[in-house]
């Protein structure tokens, strides 16, 4: 249990910090990296896929943004729709 409130906590703060470098500058693929992680880790599985949907548009060769990806979906229950993009490439 504190394990979790421990790692929450800084994933939270991390989409702070992130919100914060988009508000800078919306255009670092690297942004929306972060954004999608730290909403993984906090169980926002819809917001981590509209974020990593973000960086792959202004990263689309990007395996990491395609493997967070896939993480998100499998939260939720769908390999399909992460396995797509990768069949495509």
């Amino acid at each position: 249990m504190y394990r979790e409130k421990k790692d929450r906590f800084w994933s939270e703060r991390g989409i702070a910090a992130a919100k914060q470098a988009e508000r800078l500058n919306s255009k670092l693929p690297e942004v929306h990296f972060s954004l999608g992680g730290a909403y993984i880790a906090t169980g926002q599985t819809t917001e981590a896929i509209a974020e990593l949907k973000k960086a792959l548009e202004l990263s689309p060769n990007s395996d990491e943004a395609y493997r967070r990806l896939g993480i998100a979906y499998e939260d939720i229950g769908q390999k399909d729709p992460a396995i797509q993009p990768c069949r495509r490439r």
